[in-house]
């Protein structure tokens, strides 16, 4: 599987018209717009270098794989898991992972 290279493809270049609605309507006005942000190489956004340290059932770290895939983060803000693009959202793996952090 071919790694993305931050989803240039996937992401639009200029804000959507109900993203300008959804900023300029919010009672929180200070909230930061979304933009593009590389999720793989050296020049990857700070949050993605500190989850792809986290290594998959398998035991690999690195990059994300392509953009289904998933961590799990505890509401301590700890990684507790990492579940690769194969592994499908409602996967027995990732609803135990997700029951055990919840309780």
């Amino acid at each position: 599987m071919k790694a993305l290279s931050g989803y240039s493809s996937a992401t639009p270049t200029r804000p959507s018209p109900f993203s300008e609605f959804r900023v300029t309507s919010s009672p929180v006005r200070s909230r930061e717009r979304r933009r593009r942000f590389n999720i793989n190489g050296q020049h990857s956004h700070p949050l993605y270098q500190w989850l792809t340290q986290t290594p998959d059932a398998d035991g690999a770290a690195g990059e994300v794989e392509w953009n289904f895939e998933k961590f799990l983060i505890s509401p301590g803000g700890e990684i507790v898991a990492r579940f690769r693009p194969t592994v499908a959202p409602e996967d027995e793996t990732i609803t135990n992972a997700i029951e055990a952090v919840i309780g």
